[in-house]
């Protein structure tokens, strides 16, 4: 884990905390078009610090709050050293011994996909994530590189449910994958459970994405593997040209 200088201080679970009385905030929202005002998490900006922000995490009960949050950063930090491009949340800020929020990395300038599919056409997405000179060719390579960082993670018994266009971020020419909730990663799957859930949640995330695109009728059935649901979206291009 990278080291941080004050105010961030250390655990017993070697997670990094911040007191709200040594540190100055200011509330900021992202804009997510579509969204309704209070289905929207707030957040915070720490003063004199830009590569974190505290996510509002007091909408749940206290004891539901801490216990759970505490859990998932702890697992969540002891695989963070198998990722170098999937940043996780490092820890947590306390407020008279209630936990408030936790620690997340800022990319500033970002956009979220569901920003870009709701206010741009596809015509800009190489400006934003370029892999290819054709339009189509970058957004598959896009849903490919999402379904990549799924399967790695699950690979490593990371399972990540929250799967729609507002977790994923444009940012320097990558895709980042953002919002690690407790209701939505999971570390065991019995029976394959979750996989088949994973695989689903991401195919509607396509046919959604491509709505919001102006692909009409652009209806995908989910494959059991990794591998085929991979190959679905490679026969996905030949469906957006007609």
């Amino acid at each position: 884990m990278k080291e941080l200088a004050e105010p961030f201080k250390k655990d017993r679970h070697n997670l990094w905390y911040l007191n709200a009385g040594d540190i100055k905030l200011t509330g900021f929202n992202f804009q997510e078009p579509g969204k309704v005002y209070e289905h929207k998490t707030k957040f915070f900006k720490i003063d004199e610090i830009n590569d974190y922000l505290i996510k509002d995490t007091t909408m749940y009960p206290i004891f539901f709050n801490r216990f759970r949050n505490i859990n998932l950063l702890k697992s969540l930090q002891g695989k963070q050293n198998l990722f170098h491009d999937i940043d996780f949340p490092i820890g947590y800020c306390m407020d008279k011994s209630k936990l408030v929020g936790t620690i997340i990395p800022y990319y500033e300038n970002a956009i979220s996909l569901r920003e870009f599919v709701q206010l741009q056409k596809l015509n800009n997405l190489k400006d934003l994530y370029y892999r290819d000179s054709s339009n189509m060719d970058n957004l598959i390579a896009l849903f490919l590189e999402i379904l990549d960082l799924l399967s790695r993670l699950y690979q490593e018994n990371v399972i990540y449910l929250d799967i729609h266009s507002g977790n994923f971020l444009l940012y320097q020419n990558k895709i980042k994958v953002i919002d690690f909730e407790p209701n939505y990663v999971f570390f065991g799957d019995r029976n394959d459970k979750y996989y088949r859930i994973l695989l689903r949640n991401y195919i509607i995330f396509i046919e959604t994405t491509c709505k919001r695109l102006g692909f009409e009728d652009i209806l995908l059935n989910p494959g059991e593997t990794f591998m085929e649901t991979e190959n679905k979206v490679k026969v996905l291009r030949k469906k957006l040209e007609r």
